[in-house]
């Protein structure tokens, strides 16, 4: 669900960042369809993701959320993480806004539309409508509740 830090951590390599959008949309037999850089990118999502899952910020994090969120942990600190991102988008990507980036993840996506699984291309209309790679926006620098939503994840 941290769609944006994983295209991220592709560098622009387009084939990477298929890659990276797919590992949480395979299918069986993935491996076999794709080309070898884009399965490096699903490669490189799993080992993120064994990271980060693995990481005792991360467990803390998700603690921090409660027994009653227990289930739903992982991706709301994936989706809070994303968020932390966006909002200091600039300090890690000053060369290229935000929006920008993430209309470029759609075009990079569309054009390699024949290497996307079943199951991603079910989502993606919505995904791109609803802007998920990009759908955190920077908080107004007046706003406090997002920096004690920061301390507190």
């Amino acid at each position: 669900m941290n769609f944006l830090a994983h295209v991220y951590l592709s560098r622009h390599d387009e084939e990477l960042m298929v890659g990276q959008m797919l590992g949480d949309f395979l299918e069986r037999g993935w491996r076999d369809r794709l080309p070898p850089r884009v399965v490096e990118g699903v490669n490189l999502h799993h080992k993120v993701d064994r990271f980060t899952d693995t990481h005792d910020v991360f467990a803390r994090s998700r603690k921090r959320l409660g027994d009653e969120l227990r289930l739903y942990a992982g991706v709301l600190v994936d989706i809070f993480y994303d968020h932390f991102l966006a909002q200091s988008w600039a300090r890690y990507h000053p060369a290229q806004p935000l929006p920008e980036f993430s209309a470029e993840v759609y075009a990079t996506l569309e054009r390699h539309s024949g290497s996307l699984t079943g199951r991603f291309l079910r989502v993606f209309p919505s995904m791109r409508a609803h802007d998920l790679a990009g759908r955190v926006r920077p908080a107004p620098k007046s706003s406090t509740a997002s920096c004690s939503a920061s301390a507190a994840v």
